[in-house]
C-alpha cells in the first residue's frame, strides 16, 4: 500500500530533467502549455495539393484553348470542302475575250505558251479574291482530295497560315515565291501540308501505290482565264534542297538538269512515267512533307498537256 506521506521522488526527478532539456522517457507523457502544432508532413501535403491542383487547373485552361483553335480550324476546313463541292455544281462557258492570260515572263518559243482550256467547274473567283487578293487559282488533283484554292505566296506566310489569312497549322495550298504568282512560268512550284487527318496534300502519298499513279495522270489548275491541265509523269521522295535555288525555275538547262535528277532518283519506291518528258515541257511540281522525315520531301511531278487536255 501507497504511503501518501512519502514524498514522490520519482516524479520530482522527471520534471527535473525535463526542465534541463532531458528526453522524457518512453511511456511517459510530458505536459507542455500551448495547442500542438501540426506535423510537417501534413504541411508538405497540402502544399503539393495546391501545386498539382494549380498545375491541372492551367492544363485544363491549356487544352481548352487548343481545342477551341483545332475547332476553329477544322470549321474552316470544312468551308473549304463546302466550296470544294459548290465548285462543281455547274459548267461555265468559255472564258470572255476581254480575259486574256498573262503574257509569258519569256518572250521566246520557250516555254510554250499555254493555251487555257474551258474551266467546267462553277467557281466564283471574284468572291475568292475579294475575300483574298492572293488567291490565283484552284487546284485540283482527281482521285485524290486535293482540291482547294491556290494562293500566292510571299516568304512562306501561307505556311503557317490558311486561305482566309488566319494562322493555322493546315496552313494553304500555295506557289512557291520565285513564281511570282504568275501560272505562265516554266516550272510551276506548289505546297501543300501532309496533314493527319488526310487534307491538303496527304493525298500525294496515294501516288505511292503503283496501281494507283498508273490509273491516275491529271492535275488541274483552274483560274479566272481558263484551266491548265497537266500530265503526271513522276511521284518520288526527294531531299528537301529548296528547287528554285538549286535549278531555277526559269531556266531551260536547269529544268533538263532537274528532270535529269528525276531519272535518277534513289528512291526504290519512285513510280517514273518519262518517256517524251523533255526540257521543252512547262513543268509542275506538288510538294508535301515526308511524316517522320525532316529532310525528305514527297512531289509529285507533271508536265504541261497544253491543247491535248480533254
Amino acid at each position: 500500500m501507497k504511503d501518501e506521506n512519502k514524498p514522490d521522488l520519482a516524479g520530482s526527478k522527471l520534471r527535473e530533467k525535463s526542465k534541463k532539456g532531458e528526453q522524457t522517457p518512453p511511456g511517459i507523457l510530458r505536459e507542455e502549455p500551448g495547442t500542438p502544432a501540426p506535423p510537417a508532413r501534413n504541411k508538405k501535403k497540402i502544399i503539393l495539393w495546391l501545386v498539382v491542383a494549380a498545375v491541372c487547373a492551367v492544363v485544363f485552361v491549356v487544352c481548352a484553348v487548343q481545342l477551341a483553335e483545332r475547332g476553329e480550324e477544322k470549321r474552316r476546313q470544312d468551308e473549304l470542302r463546302q466550296a470544294a463541292a459548290a465548285a462543281t455544281a455547274a459548267p461555265v462557258p468559255l472564258p470572255s475575250a476581254t480575259r486574256t492570260p498573262a503574257a509569258s515572263p519569256t518572250p521566246t518559243a520557250w516555254p510554250p505558251i499555254k493555251e487555257y482550256q474551258p474551266n467546267g467547274r462553277e467557281i466564283d473567283f471574284d468572291k475568292l479574291i475579294a475575300e483574298n487578293p492572293d488567291v490565283i487559282g484552284w487546284l485540283e488533283v482527281p482521285g485524290t482530295d486535293v482540291d482547294y484554292p491556290l494562293v500566292a505566296d510571299e516568304g512562306n506566310y501561307y505556311l503557317t497560315h490558311d486561305v482566309y489569312g488566319g494562322e493555322s497549322v493546315y496552313g494553304a495550298i500555295y506557289l512557291d515565291e520565285s513564281n511570282k504568282g504568275d501560272l505562265q512560268q516554266p516550272h510551276l512550284i506548289i505546297y501543300g501540308h501532309n496533314m493527319k487527318d488526310g487534307s491538303m496534300f496527304a493525298g500525294l502519298h496515294k501516288f505511292e501505290d503503283k496501281a494507283f499513279f498508273d490509273e491516275n495522270r491529271l492535275v488541274k489548275i483552274y483560274t479566272p482565264e481558263g484551266r491548265l491541265d497537266f500530265e503526271i509523269f513522276a511521284a518520288h521522295a526527294r531531299d528537301d534542297a529548296y528547287i528554285p535555288a538549286v535549278y531555277g525555275t526559269e531556266d531551260k538547262d536547269g529544268i533538263a538538269r532537274y528532270l535529269g535528277g528525276i531519272a535518277g532518283t534513289t528512291d526504290e519506291k519512285a513510280n517514273l512515267r518519262m518517256e517524251g518528258v523533255t526540257d521543252e515541257d512547262a513543268i509542275l511540281t506538288l510538294s508535301t512533307c515526308v511524316r517522320g522525315e525532316d529532310e525528305q520531301r514527297y512531289v509529285v511531278e507533271a508536265r504541261y498537256m497544253g491543247s491535248r487536255a480533254g
